[in-house]
């Protein structure tokens, strides 16, 4: 009987019965009396009670297979199923009676496992099998599982990837790893490149202060007059202390006296002046790029192209220099940077200093604080340059060196 059928009924029998029943008759509440001031109970209080049984019947489930009763989940299982089908054909308001009739597929679910997991153990009697089954409710028999009895290999269970379904091979234990992770950038093993090392941020720092004052009365000569400068001071640190791209860092024998240069050392001179060349185009080359990543983050794009122009050729002296002499153009590399997954050393600190200063650096500019050095872009290159000594002398610091910018 479904709940329409009930409903109908309660009321047909609550306007037959007006009257209570005596003691030796069944108790009748009516329902969704109308026509008189008695007691009663309404349509929604009876759904919302029929709500409750199914959620202790659920409860119920879950005891009986404690106390090893396997039939009643099945009977429970078909009541409230037959329940549920019944709360489907009402249409019910945004109520609470709706907020709770939702709870019903939840419950029914719950009980579907329970049914399900005593079907899998042989634990209920299923539909078909035989009515002589030695099977009893209190003696389950033992079930042995069917993987005890063969022994799976992997060339009888292949391992699937679980996203694209394709078949996975084991990678063998001697294969060398197809992409193994960078190391940090060593500094070359000479008494001059420990020297130029320490003095390089210094140097810069100083001469940036020095040249700051100029910076805020005139920035765009100051900027233009300074590329030559810092781009000397970028090629002499790169030449004497990093390795340029392709090459090795072995720590190379000092000549004796009448003793002449090997063919490997005139090559090793020949690709660094290679090297630096073709670095200080792909640095010129991303100025555009970086211009448009100012404007994108909110440089004036109609007026100061000048100062964007120039304080974007900067920033990839401090920043893409460094980077494209030591990696050159490694995809794997770059995919590394680009991804902030590549070890923290001093050329891979230095510039990620340089871009986190430089965007901090534009936080004063729309302060209402009225001084001379608000203006664009002084901020955004004394920014570049702190975070390009910061991260410098942070990257170079055994605390710090080769980790890993991780992100939980």
């Amino acid at each position: 009987m479904t709940l329409e059928k009930y409903f109908k009924a309660s009321l047909q029998t609550s306007q037959k019965s007006p009257s209570y029943p005596t003691t030796n008759s069944a108790f009748v509440v009516p329902v969704n009396l109308k026509d008189r001031d008695a007691f009663h109970i309404s349509i929604e209080e009876y759904l919302l009670s029929l709500i409750t049984l199914i959620e202790e019947l659920s409860r119920l489930a879950i005891n009986s297979v404690t106390l090893g009763d396997y039939q009643r989940p099945l009977q429970i299982s078909q009541f409230v199923k037959d329940l549920h089908a019944g709360f489907q054909i009402l249409n019910l308001k945004n109520d609470v009676l709706r907020r709770r009739s939702d709870s019903i597929k939840y419950n029914v679910k719950k009980i579907e496992d329970i049914v399900y997991d005593l079907s899998l153990r042989n634990l209920v009697t299923r539909p078909g099998a035989a009515a002589t089954s030695s099977f009893t409710t209190r003696n389950p028999p033992k079930i042995i599982p069917l993987i005890q009895n063969h022994n799976f290999t992997t060339s009888e269970m292949p391992l699937i990837d679980p996203v694209t379904m394709s078949t996975i091979t084991p990678a063998s234990p001697n294969s060398p790893s197809k992409s193994p992770k960078s190391l940090p950038i060593q500094s070359l093993p000479s008494d001059v490149a420990r020297i130029v090392t320490h003095l390089h941020p210094a140097l810069l720092a100083s001469a940036y202060y020095f040249r700051f004052s100029s910076l805020v009365d005139d920035p765009v000569p100051t900027l233009l007059h300074s590329l030559l400068p810092v781009a000397l001071i970028q090629i002499v640190y790169s030449v004497t202390c990093l390795p340029s791209a392709g090459s090795n860092t072995k720590h190379v024998k000092k000549l004796k006296p009448g003793e002449k240069k090997r063919a490997g050392e005139t090559s090793e001179i020949v690709n660094k002046i290679f090297t630096t060349v073709f670095t200080l185009v792909l640095s010129s080359t991303a100025v555009p790029a970086i211009a448009a990543l100012q404007i994108l983050f909110g440089a004036p794009f109609t007026t100061h192209i000048e100062h964007t122009l120039l304080s974007s050729a900067h920033i990839s002296l401090l920043t893409l220099f460094p980077l494209f002499y030591v990696h050159g153009v490694d995809t794997q590399r770059w995919l590394e940077i680009a991804s902030l997954h590549a070890p923290i050393d001093e050329v891979f600190g230095a510039a990620i200093g340089a871009l986190l200063g430089a965007w901090l650096g534009a936080v004063p500019i729309p302060l209402d604080w009225d001084r001379e050095w608000q203006k664009w872009p002084v901020t955004v290159i004394t920014g570049a340059y702190g975070g390009y000594v910061v991260g410098k002398v942070l990257g170079g610091w055994g605390l710090v060196r080769g980790k890993r910018i991780e992100f939980e």
